[in-house]
């Protein structure tokens, strides 16, 4: 079953499956928590002409897919890095190659997934290359990534981009509510940057709570009364991942509202104004965070990260 604000993209890319005229290729990219995953596997499965079981498209947005090689459907590969790794190895996408390569076993042809495609390693891009434009007759192969701009040039010029936005506030929020049973649909959709699935994960988590503490310590230390290396020494208790998407997400809302205010202002992107001034630093801090977030899990201290980073904002106003 689709997710609501999948179904419009599904059911276009469905058209040109049937007419013949889907690419072989499909690259879906768009925020996190927005089922690009389910998309793909929906699509891998109308190729196939089978349903891919329901488990593998539920699943929370962070996690892998729970499956090895071809225990969805014995057409199907799907390419993710090994656990505990961060890297997608060339052995993998020999694998996906030469899958692709076999007879089917149903005859309706061979689907792999790989996801997430930035993980990719520079050798494994560029043995994916050659089946990327010229793949198997019968043989569909989609990428999902978080992040495009990460992948080689070589391989964006072989795909069909598709961009899943965030669906509207008031669908994504009737999804959640029916979904979860949760009475603060909105709110949680707002903790989670109005991604769906990622709001469903913070709901599970029991995560409401634990951002309201989170709030007060940021705006302790924006007041000066917290030190920027204690607030970081609680946070790095918690999972570093779940601190570092928060205040991503708090800091992209908060730009956001301040490009809304300074258009309904008058002050156009390239005219001095407070908010657009402050629209830069906050740029910055989005920059700054991205960063920590891709390093996240790789063996980076991440209590020197939040330090130096909460250091960076407010070190001004921090206790002497």
């Amino acid at each position: 079953m689709l997710y609501p604000w999948l179904e419009q993209v599904f059911s276009e890319l469905k058209q040109l499956s049937e007419r013949g005229q889907l690419p072989h290729a499909l690259l879906l990219h768009g925020p996190r928590g927005t089922g690009r995953r389910h998309l793909g596997l929906s699509l891998c499965s109308q190729h196939l002409g089978t349903p891919v079981p329901e488990p593998a498209l539920t699943q929370d947005p962070g996690a892998g897919i729970a499956s090895e090689d071809n225990l969805l459907h014995p057409d199907l590969l799907i390419a993710q890095p090994p656990p505990d790794k961060r890297t997608l190895p060339i052995e993998r996408v020999r694998q996906l190659i030469g899958f692709l390569q076999l007879t089917a076993h149903q005859g309706q042809g061979k689907a792999a997934l790989v996801t997430p495609a930035e993980a990719l390693s520079h050798a494994a891009a560029n043995s994916l290359l050659k089946t990327l434009e010229e793949p198997p007759p019968g043989s569909l192969i989609v990428l999902v990534a978080d992040a495009p701009a990460r992948l080689p040039p070589t391989v964006l010029s072989r795909c069909q981009r598709v961009r899943i936005p965030l669906p509207p506030a008031e669908v994504a929020a009737r999804w959640l509510a029916r979904d979860t049973g949760a009475g603060d649909a909105s709110q949680l959709l707002r903790l989670a940057g109005g991604a769906p699935l990622v709001a469903r994960q913070l709901y599970a988590e029991g995560f409401s709570e634990e951002a309201e503490r989170l709030e007060m310590d940021l705006q302790a230390v924006r007041r000066g009364t917290a030190a920027p290396v204690a607030v970081a020494r609680r946070w790095a208790k918690l999972p570093p991942e779940r601190c570092l998407d928060w205040l991503y997400r708090r800091t992209a809302a908060e730009v956001r509202q301040r490009a809304l205010r300074a258009q309904n202002n008058g002050t156009g992107p390239l005219q001095n104004g407070p908010d657009v001034l402050n629209i830069s630093s906050l740029f910055a801090g989005l920059k700054e965070l991205g960063e920590l977030r891709r390093l996240a899990g790789s063996g980076v201290n991440a209590e020197l990260g939040l330090t130096q980073l909460l250091n960076g904002w407010y070190g001004e106003a921090a206790p002497r």
